[in-house]
């Protein structure tokens, strides 16, 4: 298993300093970052995966990080009492983990129990977070049943609301809207260049996540320890 650390920071400025938290990415074999493994694309491996990753690597990068993993509808219900078990057995790491819920086709039922054990998961001290936001309305229902912390826009919304596409910047007015109702931070994905950056901002994200910032924030992280 390769992974990668993608940070999530306000846009108001890149800096180390401004994390909300860091997203656990897992890398293909040609290293480039992807989503988590999930059981549409891995078949059972996933399950083996996300356990090492529980039992092993996230307890060490939570005391060092407030860390973000993603989890469908199906991993949720499969995985709760593994998390549950990590946050018992390791104290004072449950409110620096974050839990990105993703969009995926699963039964109405089954969505219901992933939401029960999201929001089991929120009480011990977790945050959650609604992953996929875009021009549908699959992802509020999803944050109706558990009122998430902060809501992801969309990469591919944000983008072509940054090539000026009228119909995606009212989207993302809405999303934004709906967040606020719930007191939830506006997250940007895919702030690749200046004009997403300035985008998001227009828009009223709080934070955003993409190459450039990771880029920035490294680059001050750097500059941090050097001086």
């Amino acid at each position: 298993m390769n992974f990668a650390l993608e940070p999530i920071i306000a846009l108001d400025a890149a800096s180390v300093s401004t994390v909300l938290y860091w997203e656990l990415l897992w890398r293909n074999r040609e290293g480039t970052p992807a989503g988590m493994p999930d059981p549409a694309r891995h078949g059972m491996r996933w399950r083996r995966w996300y356990k090492k990753l529980i039992r092993t690597l996230l307890p060490h990068l939570l005391k060092a990080h407030p860390v973000g993993i993603n989890l469908n509808s199906y991993q949720a219900l499969g995985l709760r009492l593994d998390l549950i078990d990590m946050l018992a057995r390791h104290r004072g790491l449950a409110d620096r983990l974050w839990i990105e819920w993703t969009e995926h086709p699963a039964p109405l039922l089954d969505e219901d129990l992933a939401a029960d054990c999201l929001l089991r998961l929120k009480a011990a001290g977790a945050h959650i977070v609604i992953d996929d936001a875009d021009e549908g309305t699959e992802w509020m229902r999803r944050m109706n049943v558990v009122r998430a912390a902060a809501v992801k826009i969309d990469g591919r919304l944000v983008s072509r609301a940054a090539e000026g596409d009228a119909t995606a910047l009212s989207m993302i007015a809405a999303i934004d809207r709906r967040a606020r109702l719930f007191n939830a931070v506006l997250i940007a994905e895919n702030i690749e260049t200046r004009v997403h950056y300035a985008m998001a901002r227009r828009a009223g994200c709080e934070y955003g996540q993409g190459w450039m910032l990771t880029h920035e924030t490294i680059n001050n992280e750097a500059r941090a320890i050097h001086e």
